[in-house]
């Protein structure tokens, strides 16, 4: 940040101040680790307060993360649609898929979609669709889920 700030700042008249400013920021991965975790405090409420305001929701999945322990994640993400008919996507949450991504199994992913539903308290009366990434496991004919929603 302090050599973009250098570079941007070429020419300015307060460059040394600002700069300076920049080598005073505390970055470590504790400090960016809080205030992510600040920042979500005051957006996780107004996101749950959007979907009850909303008119309309559809949810897309994305089964496409792993991380390092090697745990499948689910990405949600809600597109709502307002009265005024303005939209509004969203990041909603990243569901951790352990063991086998299957359509119905105890480690599936209609199960965490269930307990998301109940914890988020969806109004499943407004949803009108769910898109997918196209995983067998999600879009399976007999026990995927989409054939289980």
């Amino acid at each position: 940040m302090i050599s973009v700030a250098k570079s941007l700042l070429e020419g300015h008249k307060d460059k040394l101040a600002l700069t300076s400013s920049f080598e005073g920021l505390q970055l470590s991965h504790q400090t960016v680790a809080r205030r992510v975790e600040n920042i979500s405090i005051y957006l996780e409420p107004r996101l749950h307060e959007d979907l009850q305001l909303c008119e309309y929701f559809s949810l897309q999945f994305d089964e496409s993360t792993t991380d390092m322990s090697g745990i499948v994640g689910l990405c949600v993400f809600i597109r709502m649609v307002f009265y005024d008919f303005t939209v509004k996507e969203e990041f909603f949450i990243l569901l951790p898929l352990y063991g086998q991504t299957r359509g119905v199994d105890r480690v599936d992913i209609f199960n965490p979609y269930l307990k998301l539903v109940k914890d988020s308290k969806f109004p499943l009366s407004k949803l009108v669709a769910i898109t997918t990434d196209r995983a067998p496991s999600i879009t399976g004919k007999n026990n995927g889920f989409l054939s289980l929603c």
